[in-house]
């Protein structure tokens, strides 16, 4: 049941972005969107979604602290809980990508044995010139995208790259089985296609 809430949630977060991203043009187009703002929208997403299921979530923010610099959100309901982390890639390399793997190892520390932990990632980049910044969806999916050949045409030649961050999350933690998709919810204005150099990326982990 919170399985397919959150795939539905994640699949209709792309709209709830674009919708954001046209409230604070251009701010999002030349930094990025905000770590909170990207967490905010996930979290309302899955309590809309929930509720309509007779699910009534509780949200609470992690307070920041010098420990944890990224947003996160729980989400609980009886002895279910969801972490929402959101994560604001400003750079590709590898220091960033590990402290996204630093925070991960500890809000684990907060998973109580006697709960079902959900943990979900959002994450968003835009594409610089950097063999880093090209390598992030081969990273985050485990290999490249099918369509690559697209972001070619506008001018990125992606690279594989020798990790990931499934790769990471298991051998760091044990999970297994995560969903990791990618998205681009800016359109162009003309043909209403995808602009490629923004790049949005969604993980879904089951904790067992």
């Amino acid at each position: 049941m919170f399985s397919d809430i959150l795939a539905t949630s994640v699949e209709q977060l792309a709209h709830d972005c674009m919708l954001l991203c046209e409230q604070h043009y251009p701010t999002i187009h030349s930094r990025g969107m905000q770590e909170n703002h990207l967490a905010k929208t996930l979290c309302r997403r899955i309590i809309t979604n929930a509720a309509q299921t007779n699910i009534c979530l509780t949200a609470k923010r992690i307070e920041d602290s010098h420990l944890i610099s990224q947003a996160i959100y729980r989400l609980q309901y009886d002895n279910t809980c969801i972490w929402v982390i959101a994560h604001h890639f400003v750079s590709a390399n590898k220091a960033r990508r590990e402290a996204l793997l630093n925070t991960i190892a500890l809000l684990q520390q907060n998973f109580a044995p006697d709960e079902q932990h959900y943990l979900m990632i959002v994450a968003d980049h835009w594409f610089d010139r950097s063999k880093a910044s090209k390598e992030i969806p081969a990273w985050w999916l485990g290999d490249l995208p099918a369509n690559h050949q697209d972001y070619a045409t506008v001018g990125i030649k992606l690279q594989a790259c020798d990790d990931s961050l499934a790769n990471s999350v298991t051998q760091r933690f044990n999970y297994s089985a995560g969903s990791m998709a990618l998205q681009h919810p800016f359109q162009r204005t003309d043909d209403q296609s995808p602009v490629l150099r923004y790049l949005f990326l969604t993980a879904i982990y089951k904790i067992d």
